[in-house]
């Protein structure tokens, strides 16, 4: 079987800190389905650069091949996932979801062994099938859906 190569716009940040003499952790932030980087009030770059003061943690922001489509969307999210295990030592993550990406993030976590835990933020449900396979990765997962402005 041929191997796939797909192209995402990707931001890593802090990929080229000193590595660690541990596995190196990573917080994976996707966006709703309009796609993008900056997720909700253009939160995701503030976080990213919080996140790197940590020697041990990288913050990856990704788009989509597809906004809007879930089964690609997830996809995207499981091959960089398989990215960062593969050329940055990633054994541990966390993935946050916005909206759509909230339930990117359920099918991902549920498809993929390095992720440790998952946040979503005002989550839609469609698609979100999968949480159910959460439980049985021996994690507490807490949801919390906030309505009303910012």
């Amino acid at each position: 079987m041929p191997q796939m190569r797909i192209r995402l716009p990707v931001n890593l940040k802090n990929p080229d800190a000193p590595a660690p003499t541990y596995p190196r952790g990573a917080i994976l932030m996707v966006a709703g389905a309009g796609g993008g980087f900056t997720g909700p009030a253009g939160m995701y770059p503030e976080l990213s650069e919080a996140i790197s003061a940590y020697p041990n943690l990288i913050a990856v922001q990704t788009g989509y091949r597809y906004p809007g489509e879930l089964k690609p969307c997830v996809e995207d999210t499981i091959n960089t996932l398989n990215m960062l295990r593969k050329e940055y030592n990633v054994e541990r993550a966390v993935l946050v979801g916005w909206s759509f990406g909230g339930a990117v993030v359920i099918s991902a976590a549920a498809a993929h062994p390095v992720v440790k835990g998952i946040a979503t933020i005002a989550s839609q449900t469609a698609g979100t099938n999968d949480v159910g396979k959460l439980a049985g990765q021996g994690e507490i997962y807490n949801y919390i859906r906030l309505e009303g402005p910012q």
